[in-house]
């Protein structure tokens, strides 16, 4: 099985202030999703519209290759 680089990418701001974005990556998609609920919190609480959305690349990060047969 192969894993994907994964981003993820933050939009935050206040709703009279300009929109910040930030991009972080990850060497799979369960390792973003696992990453977002610490990452968005504290954003969250000093920005009040803030999203986090993680996006799976197609450019493979690692693939588990069968053990050879003896």
């Amino acid at each position: 099985m192969a894993s994907f680089w994964t981003i993820l990418v933050l939009i935050y701001g206040n709703s009279d202030d300009e929109l910040f974005e930030s991009k972080i990556i990850f060497p799979s998609l369960e390792a973003c999703r696992a990453s977002v609920e610490w990452i968005y919190e504290p954003i969250y609480e000093n920005y009040s519209d803030t999203r986090a959305t993680c996006y799976e690349t197609d450019k493979i990060s690692s693939f588990v290759r069968p053990k050879p047969k003896p």
